[in-house]
């Protein structure tokens, strides 16, 4: 009987031995070695293309040259001058005024003043670019200052002032030089800038009624806080509403403890200057009942309890300060409350037993939110306590300022993606960068004088969309994710794979060049 192909197959294979699977042969070894490299340099294109970072272009150059120009905005404003003092040189005055005036680093470098001798024709000439004075716009910043006898007192109303001027005193010019100086734009002093919060188009005003321990008697169960806000807070409100929209939140809560002892003294007890800074107890006290981005302004009203009653502040020289009210740098104001005696049965605060609270938080508030103060020798009519005179001082600060952050908020985008090579700048930064810096050339570059209002319109849309580029997770997250922790992600998953893989090609390689050369001289 003739064998069978699988009985032949069979008979060859030597006794004891098993037959070599196909895949243990040296061509099909190396053909699957080989196929896991291809199936890698295959998926490599893809790999890159979803770990890659995108990286679009900033316009750098457009930058330096805002940059470059950042100390050379200058808001226009207009004072137009007359006299009802007999005897009065008035061009003499004006002249004089403008040397003293020049000679102030906070007017000349952020104002750019013209002056007008009682008639429409400047004393001193506006250079409004290539076009001269003839196409200078019309200023919207424009004052009306008046001199009357030394004997009438100084007072301003809207945007015009009243002056007392003695000609025969040569303290007259410099007096009037530094009123202009406090009303126009007063220097920032570090303890101002220090106090005001930073701009935002949105503030959230947040009042709190807190009781430190109601359940041991003297607390407040409610207040009148809609009628406190009509009446104190939301004339303030109405006038800011040019810089500002505001939200109003409130809430009562019972127990609110202190995370501190304060003093005991003969008249009760008494807060420590340094523990003001920690007055505010975070870690059990809930102030914000909803979410939003916008910033917080707080105002507390504390009501101690009756076991730490009555509870006043001390100032900085260790005694008891004549107020029961401070303000928190950029945070909000708070006011000790001793004074239940004007509340009613039930502990619910009415309108009169908030007066002098409200009065404070309204305080605190212009203070916050960096409101100028008028010389103290100045007398005025404004019914909310902020004048015209305050308003357009505050636009012109916080357009300077804003337009200042925003360059450099810019600028820091920029030092970042250079420094940080894996930093992506993906379309949302581009677009929020070029929003900016398109506000930025309104100001600068594509008309220089306008109003401070104008000014402040373009420079809060600077700054908002300079801080979105700035503070875009993709940007932010890449500050706390280095290339070395990329080394650190990756090597554990593709060492153990890529040494098997590497040795296994060298030696089916080596293998197959030794068969190659083999059989090569077997044939020779």
């Amino acid at each position: 009987m003739e064998p069978t192909p699988e009985t032949a197959t069979e008979q060859t294979v030597p006794p004891g031995c098993r037959a070599e699977p196909p895949y243990q042969r040296p061509d099909t070894r190396l053909r699957i070695v080989l196929s896991y490299w291809l199936i890698f340099f295959l998926g490599l294109p893809l790999w890159w293309r979803a770990t890659s970072i995108e990286r679009l272009a900033l316009p750098r150059a457009k930058v330096e040259q805002i940059s470059n120009l950042k100390n050379e905005l200058r808001i226009p404003v207009s004072l137009d001058l007359t006299s009802e003092v007999s005897g009065l040189d008035l061009p003499d005055v004006i002249s004089k005024l403008q040397v003293t005036l020049g000679e102030k680093a906070t007017i000349t470098e952020a104002l750019k003043l013209s002056f007008v001798d009682g008639s429409p024709g400047p004393v001193v000439s506006q250079d409004c670019g290539p076009g001269g004075p003839d196409v200078c716009p019309p200023l919207n910043d424009h004052y009306s200052i008046k001199f009357v006898p030394a004997t009438t007192e100084k007072s301003i109303e809207d945007r015009s002032l009243q002056v007392p001027f003695d000609p025969t005193s040569s303290s007259s010019v410099q007096d009037l030089s530094n009123t202009l100086t406090q009303l126009l734009l007063p220097p920032a002093t570090d303890a101002y800038k220090l106090r005001v919060a930073q701009y935002a188009p949105r503030y959230r005003l947040a009042f709190s009624l807190l009781n430190e321990d109601a359940s041991v008697g003297g607390g407040a169960t409610g207040w009148d806080i809609e009628e406190a806000l009509a009446r104190y807070i939301e004339p303030t409100l109405r006038q800011l509403s040019q810089l500002h929209n505001f939200t109003i939140e409130s809430q009562v809560q019972y127990h609110a403890p202190l995370a501190f002892e304060p003093q005991t003294v003969e008249d009760g007890f008494r807060i420590a200057d340094d523990d003001l800074k920690v007055f505010v107890n975070s870690a059990e006290w809930t102030l914000a009942s909803s979410s939003s981005n916008d910033p917080i302004l707080h105002f507390i009203l504390f009501i101690p309890a009756a076991n730490r009653s009555p509870l006043h502040v001390s100032d900085s020289h260790g005694k008891t300060s004549r107020s029961d009210a401070f303000v928190l740098p950029q945070w909000g104001g708070i006011v000790l409350y001793n004074a239940l005696s004007q509340a009613s049965a039930a502990g619910h605060l009415d309108v009169q037993a908030l007066h002098s609270t409200f009065r404070h938080f309204d305080t605190q508030l212009r203070s916050l939110l960096g409101v100028p103060l008028l010389p103290t020798d100045l007398r005025h009519g404004s019914s909310t306590g902020i004048t015209r005179w305050q308003l357009d001082s505050l636009l012109r600060y916080r357009a300077l300022e804003n337009v200042r952050e925003s360059i450099d908020t810019l600028q820091s985008i920029l030092k970042l993606v250079d420094r940080i090579k894996g930093m992506p700048v993906g379309e949302a930064v581009r677009s929020d960068f070029n929003a900016a810096l398109n506000a930025l050339n309104d100001i600068y570059l594509t008309h220089d004088y306008k109003s401070s209002k104008a000014i402040l319109s373009a420079s809060a849309r600077a700054l908002v969309s300079s801080s979105k580029a700035f503070f875009n997770p993709n940007m932010v997250a890449m500050l706390y994710f280095p290339v070395e922790h990329k080394y650190a992600v990756y090597t554990p998953l593709f060492a153990p794979i890529a040494v098997p893989l590497l040795v296994s090609l060298i030696r089916e390689l080596r293998d197959f060049v030794k068969r190659r050369y083999g059989s090569k001289i077997k044939s020779d």
